[in-house]
């Protein structure tokens, strides 16, 4: 990888230095939360370490791609002088990151879209007939399941 420009450094970027890292996957977190990973480039070749960031305001970085950036040893970073300088030098790793990339962004939507509808549904109106089914023998449950549904098609 070839070199080309460096993070600009201003007065209040004491205890910064700029250092090269590649974007890695986006991920869900265990809370559901959209994550994205930095690799610190150690040399030219070998990825370090991956760093975990939260990807609101940093989604631009392009999967695969290359950048300088100042950071600090304790994990803080200043995205916005990141400067491009190009694509990681394995297609094979970036094309791996990109897949991961595009399955955490759908599973994220996923759970959007049924998060908005389980808000826009009142489930709770229907906690006495949950009750009723929990405590019912299972012939009864199967009328309780048809009773629902006849309700729900026919509104009766």
């Amino acid at each position: 990888m070839t070199e080309t420009t460096t993070a600009p450094q201003d007065p209040g970027d004491e205890g910064f230095t700029v250092r090269r890292f590649v974007r890695g996957a986006t991920f869900l977190n265990t809370k559901g939360k959209l994550m994205l990973e930095l690799f610190p480039i150690d040399g030219d070749t070998q990825l370090g370490k991956p760093w975990f960031f939260d990807i609101k305001g940093i989604e631009h970085l392009v999967t695969g791609g290359c950048y300088d950036v100042l950071a600090q040893d304790n994990g803080r970073v200043r995205f916005a002088k990141a400067v491009f300088q190009g694509m990681w030098h394995e297609p094979a790793k970036v094309d791996e990151w990109r897949a991961a990339t595009m399955g955490a962004k759908r599973a994220h939507e996923s759970a959007k879209r049924e998060e908005k509808l389980r808000k826009s549904l009142d489930f709770d109106t229907l906690e006495p007939i949950k009750r009723a089914y929990q405590r019912a023998t299972q012939p009864e449950r199967i009328h309780i399941e048809l009773a629902v549904l006849a309700y729900l098609r026919r509104g009766r």
